[in-house]
């Protein structure tokens, strides 16, 4: 068992136990240069064939890296979104017909083609009363398609915590 005291330790501690080593490491929402530096380092420290995947909506934090290859993601398109939300909402492939064309549709137009977003709400409304989905659409559409955190937090704000 390694004991890592502070930060300097725990650099220390990646850089000695995989050196020369072929790693595949994945760092999820990076928000800081910071946050790269102390849990990589250098990919020099680590052997050939080595990858680090990054995913992060600052992408200023990756220039002047060493050997980056940049992958945009982009929205899915509205069919796509579509069939992930009825998967989450309805758990099955295809939804009832009193929900699909109309309230499916304009809850995915809704928040766009954001999969955590999509997965969330289709989670959140799965079963639910139409009044619900109906009252979750008109809140969603008083909100700027930017905004994911507050349509996020609508479901969060809803749901009955014991």
């Amino acid at each position: 068992m390694v004991t890592v005291n502070d930060v300097d330790d725990g650099m220390k501690v990646i850089r000695e136990k995989l050196h020369n080593k072929k790693v595949l490491i994945v760092l999820d929402d990076v928000d800081h240069r910071e946050q790269l530096e102390k849990l990589i380092g250098k990919i020099s420290w680590f052997g050939t064939g080595s990858r680090v995947v990054i995913t992060t909506r600052n992408k200023s934090i990756l220039e002047g890296g060493e050997r980056i290859i940049l992958y945009e993601l982009k929205e899915m398109n509205s069919d796509q979104a579509l069939q992930l939300y009825v998967n989450h909402a309805f758990k099955r492939e295809s939804p009832r017909d009193d929900y699909y064309d109309g309230l499916s549709r304009d809850i995915v137009s809704t928040i766009g083609g954001l999969p955590l977003v999509i997965e969330v709400l289709g989670s959140f409304l799965n079963w639910k009363q139409k009044t619900m989905w109906k009252d979750t659409l008109e809140r969603l559409r008083s909100i700027a398609h930017e905004e994911v955190h507050r349509k996020l937090k609508i479901i969060y704000d809803t749901l009955n915590w014991k």
